[in-house]
């Protein structure tokens, strides 16, 4: 989709249009005339409509339904994104008032690019289309500071100073010959105390997640061997024909041909077996002769969905349901389970000793490290008094890392930062600290994330809000960064459909609500406390093979004094990093990074050796960057 100003499009392109706007879309997209004046235009997936009595009505057959998104967007076109679930964009024209309204979904899964002079009147979902307005391309540094860091840019930035993104709490208007960015309001979500009723609601929401997303014609499930991807299988298969069901799991293979994630691999197996199915296995190699020819030859892709990681088993995934698969096949992927239930501390790796019910529990003293119990103690200064604080700070065993914080407010920020981008994700942690980048950049950094991203929930956080804001926080970061890139990237221009069940509105708002006493906390409940309470009381699963021997990968159990690196395996032994170690190659460090700023030598020197655990995800990041490129 295209919002411009009027003007001669293409012949066969697909318009609406006001008396100063033109808005191009996409053959396939919805086109609904509310009324005389205003026609609704939406682009992508829509997975379900939700009333304002709360009830539900699923958009598998979505032209059949035009007359109830009519009447449920008639009245107020606002706020289209918290009625109608799914990954679209789309556009309210006005001819009354000469205007074009343009929004993303509830969580901005779809690229809305616009340039950031407002008298610039674009915004399109191909980058391409704004970057043709820019004469002078010039790389925003913080955003490069968050790839380099995190993988990804956040929600509102690209890698191009003059090109944004519009994330989830924004629309843009196009009104008066010029353009505004409207920060509707968003509804405030409390936390509540919940009972066994909410067990029951947490069903009904969980189930519609998955089968609003599912296929009448075939439906392919990136499985893993734990808890939320056996979840998802199970809940397919207790509702559709297993003959429309295909499990399929990535084999991730070292240079020296060993299987890095051997358990992975065989649990995946065994549970698919257990459901009477057949899993397909993807080989895909970290660090092969080839890697840097694969990136270089998606890179345009890679380039246009913002995606700046490599993440070789999802498109090792992706060629086989491509080959075997059939055309309309929805493809489930159960990620953000971890994000959005326990903020990411469920990976029984917060405290790594040998007892799996010891890791879980130190999951969820971290989980209450980022509870309202702990943001009362922020908010009284009492915090450093916390045994489980001082515990995670002994087990870092870097108080250098520790900041001091000079106020509340101050602290606060300190608090929100070390929740999204430290290294070490302890309260008070410092911002992630490269060498490569100076002080200067590094204060310019903290007050841009401050300013761009973290003022508003700084600002409204408390114990009684505090999951809505975290997961506020997570929209800008991690729900929209490589994780859920790479899987849009892998099939893009396909004609299967990646569907994210986790990543629901619904359940999004049901999680904000959900209390600490319900797996968040020091209490007794797991972690992703609803959803195996779920899976215990409605679902046949494997739990002899979900818990048995390692998770995943062999540095669970080999090699443990060495442990093994895949990043640096990668880094080292790939054509991915040995490229880089030409210095003529090198030359394009000059032009991306500011020397002011950044250390450029360092960066080349960095480039031109090998790397060890240390500094491996930074120069992984740096070298696919680089490889992927910048316009």
């Amino acid at each position: 989709m295209k919002a411009i100003k009027k003007q001669i499009v293409e012949k066969g392109e697909h318009l609406a249009s006001t008396k100063s706007w033109d808005v191009v879309f996409d053959e396939n997209s919805l086109v609904i005339e509310l009324d005389s004046n205003r026609t609704l235009i939406i682009e992508g997936e829509m997975y379900y409509c939700r009333f304002p009595d709360g009830k539900i009505r699923l958009m598998k057959n979505v032209k059949s339904n035009v007359g109830l998104i009519k009447k449920l967007c008639s009245e107020d076109c606002s706020n289209i994104s918290s009625s109608i679930e799914g990954a679209y964009v789309a556009a309210v024209l006005d001819k009354k008032k000469d205007s074009v309204m343009v929004t993303g979904d509830a969580f901005a899964r779809v690229n809305i690019f616009y340039h950031k002079d407002n008298d610039n009147c674009i915004a399109s979902t191909n980058i391409a289309d704004i970057l043709s307005q820019v004469k002078d391309v010039r790389y925003q540094q913080e955003a490069l500071y968050c790839i380099l860091i995190l993988g990804y840019p956040p929600a509102k930035h690209t890698p191009y100073e003059e090109v944004r993104r519009l994330a989830h709490s924004e629309q843009l208007l196009f009104k008066d010959g010029k353009k505004t960015i409207i920060h509707p309001k968003i509804n405030e979500i409390k936390i509540r105390p919940m009972a066994e009723k909410d067990h029951k609601t947490y069903a009904k929401i969980f189930e519609n997640a998955i089968l609003s997303r599912t296929s009448n014609i075939e439906n392919w499930v990136l499985i893993s061997g734990g808890w939320d991807s056996t979840i998802m299988l199970a809940t397919i298969c207790k509702h559709l024909d297993k003959s429309k069901i295909k499990p399929i799991v990535a084999r991730l293979l070292l240079p020296n041909g060993k299987c890095y994630n051997p358990y992975e691999v065989s649990k995946a197996q065994k549970i698919a077996s257990r459901y009477g199915l057949k899993c397909e296995v993807a080989d895909a190699w970290l660090g092969s002769e080839n890697t840097y020819d694969h990136i270089s030859g998606i890179s345009s892709n890679l380039r246009s969905n913002i995606l700046f990681d490599w993440m070789p088993g999802f498109y090792a995934m992706a060629e086989i349901i491509k080959k075997k698969g059939k055309k309309g096949a929805a493809v489930f992927y159960g990620g953000f389970s971890d994000a959005l239930h326990n903020f990411g501390f469920s990976q029984f790796s917060s405290l790594p000793y040998i007892s799996y019910d010891f890791r879980e529990y130190s999951d969820k003293m971290r989980n209450y490290l980022y509870s309202p119990s702990f943001l009362k103690k922020v908010l009284n200064s009492s915090h450093e008094k916390d045994f489980i604080f001082k515990l995670f700070w002994w087990h870092a065993n870097t108080e250098r890392d520790l900041v001091k914080n000079s106020d509340r407010k101050d602290a606060v920020l300190n608090y929100l930062l070390s929740f999204i981008i430290s290294d070490f994700r302890i309260p008070f942690a410092r911002i992630a600290r490269e060498t490569i980048f100076n002080e200067e950049a590094r204060a310019s950094f903290k007050k841009w994330l401050h300013e761009n991203y973290f003022k508003e929930v700084a600002e409204k956080i408390k114990p009684e809000n505090m999951y809505f804001y975290l997961i506020q926080l997570y929209k800008y970061f991690h729900l929209q960064g490589s994780q859920y890139r790479v899987i849009q990237s892998s099939f893009e221009g396909s004609s299967f459909h990646p569907r994210l069940p986790f990543l629901d509105m619904q359940l999004g708002e049901f999680l904000a609500q959900m209390p600490e006493n319900w797996g968040r906390g020091l209490e007794w409940s797991q972690i992703k406390y609803p959803l195996k309470q779920y899976a215990g009381r409605s679902l046949d699963i494997p739990v002899d093979i979900i818990e048995s021997d390692f998770h995943s990968y062999i540095d669970e159990k080999e090699d443990e004094e060495r442990l093994i690196d895949w990043k640096a395996e990668m880094v080292n032994t790939s054509s991915l990093g040995l490229r880089w170690r030409d210095p003529a190659k090198q030359q394009v460090v000059d032009k991306i990074f500011d020397k002011k700023r950044a250390d450029i030598e360092l960066i080349k020197k960095m480039l031109s050796n090998s790397c060890d655990s240390s500094t491996s995800k930074l120069h992984l990041n740096l070298v696919t960057l680089l490889s992927v490129g910048l316009e």
